[in-house]
């Protein structure tokens, strides 16, 4: 791929090894719509596709001896491929508790009917369950972002993101059980 000042990725890559940080700026521009369109064909959702594509580079950015990646480009696809996957895993398990959650209160309001149950603002149910940060962290988490990425947004470690989510993700399922034991 050749840039508008007919500098190629190789060569944005090479400066970048050389020690030129803004160099990475420019593959990354270079490199992160031809990952996201591959991711696309993978994901069939732009969001997801974005947040993977830049997964694949932040990794490469991240990694620690980038000189000894032989072909940058097949290395980046490898990269994209797998995140595609961590992140379609990610979002799939997400929506299974979402509509986990959202057909048990169907089944708890059933003489009121679906229209009540649209009314029914299940969001305020599950800031009822969770602490103030773990509805944060969680509602953030449904939307897709990663753990690194929540905890620059809402300014906290990406330990202590991982720890509200997974304290989020145990109360909502003792929460679910619950309800569940009841309907029986």
């Amino acid at each position: 791929m050749i840039m508008a000042d007919n500098t190629t990725y190789q060569e944005w890559w090479q400066l970048y090894l050389a020690g030129d940080r803004k160099a990475f700026g420019e593959f990354y521009l270079c490199f992160h719509r031809r990952l996201t369109s591959y991711c696309m064909g993978l994901l069939k959702d732009r969001s997801l596709a974005e947040n993977a594509a830049s997964e694949a580079l932040t990794r490469l950015l991240e990694h620690e001896a980038p000189a000894e990646i032989k072909n940058v480009e097949n290395w980046l696809f490898r990269v994209a491929r797998n995140a595609c996957y961590s992140v379609s895993s990610t979002y799939s398990r997400r929506k299974g508790i979402w509509e986990q959650v959202s057909s048990l209160f169907t089944r708890i309001l059933p003489n009121q009917g679906e229209a009540k149950m649209k009314q029914h603002d299940l969001h305020a149910e599950i800031r009822k369950i969770l602490t103030t940060v773990e509805y944060e962290v969680w509602n953030l988490s449904q939307q897709g972002f990663s753990n690194e990425e929540i905890a620059v947004k809402i300014k906290m470690a990406v330990k202590t993101v991982a720890n509200n989510k997974s304290s989020a993700r145990r109360k909502l399922k003792g929460a679910y059980q619950r309800l569940k034991d009841q309907l029986k």
